[in-house]
């Protein structure tokens, strides 16, 4: 079955990322979450944008009976015209399963639905869609900065060893400045420094050329010839308090290239 990207560029276009229009970003996003699975149950905090079933189904994958005592998923966005198709999608929700819809937390708008001042949670989806090093807020600050502050609080909310957390992050790799090598330095720096891990760099399979470009493309997730998501081997300098971490590139066919990944932690 082919795939056709969605032309629309509207924040509040659900279609513009859902397995039809974006299916290298289904599959990467769904590889992730069952990773996280594996690891942790809590309640999750998610920046959704519009696709309020999407998140909420894989919001309760980590929040659900008998992993946890209470359910609950919570989606945030700043933009409150998201916001308000969020709660309209889950008043459609509350008709379909009046129970889980009621245990769907959403925070919108320019205070209560910035992330940076959001109340820290032992799963974190960060997808913020922006370049690290890039503006990602009025404040100006860029999308490394916020994966570093939402790191720091995770730290201090929940400073033990006894409790996996997990943070999940997407950014953009179009108009990264220094390419994988700016990536390396903003993942140290903004993740893995905190948490007294660090990676060299990442693997580069011969059977691919670093003339073909700056990241290796021989481990496909999908056979589907319409899926374009690569995993990345990092090589690691030191651990540290991380237990597990995976790290995707993909992209749609002929659109910006991404990076994703998920951290596990103690």
């Amino acid at each position: 079955m082919s795939h056709t990207y969605s032309k629309s560029t509207s924040i509040t276009d659900e279609s513009r990322f859902n397995e039809e229009s974006a299916p290298s970003k289904a599959c990467a996003d769904g590889l992730l979450y069952k990773i996280a699975d594996l690891y942790i149950h809590g309640t999750p905090l998610i920046i959704s944008g519009p696709d309020y079933f999407k998140h909420v189904k894989r919001g309760f994958m980590i929040s659900r009976k008998p992993k946890v005592a209470h359910e609950q998923v919570i989606l945030i966005d700043i933009d409150p015209k998201v916001g308000k198709i969020l709660r309209m999608k889950r008043r459609e929700h509350s008709r379909i399963d009046p129970e889980k819809a009621k245990r769907v937390k959403i925070l919108s708008g320019p205070t209560k639905g910035d992330i940076v001042n959001a109340k820290s949670r032992r799963f974190e989806d960060l997808d913020l869609m922006e370049t690290w090093n890039g503006r990602a807020n009025s404040r100006g600050l860029s999308g490394g900065d916020i994966f570093n502050i939402r790191t720091r609080k995770q730290l201090e909310t929940y400073p033990g060893t006894r409790y996996f957390k997990c943070l999940m992050f997407t950014a953009v790799l179009r108009n990264s400045a220094g390419g994988k090598t700016t990536f390396v330095k903003g993942l140290n720096k903004d993740f893995l420094n905190q948490l007294k891990a660090e990676i060299e760099d990442f693997e580069f399979s011969p059977l691919w050329p670093k003339d073909k470009g700056p990241w290796d493309r021989t481990n496909p997730m999908s056979k589907d010839k319409d899926v374009f998501v690569y995993e990345q081997i990092p090589i690691w300098n030191k651990m540290g308090r991380i237990v597990k971490m995976k790290i995707f590139t993909y992209h749609e066919r002929k659109k910006t290239p991404m990076i994703t990944g998920v951290i596990i932690w103690r």
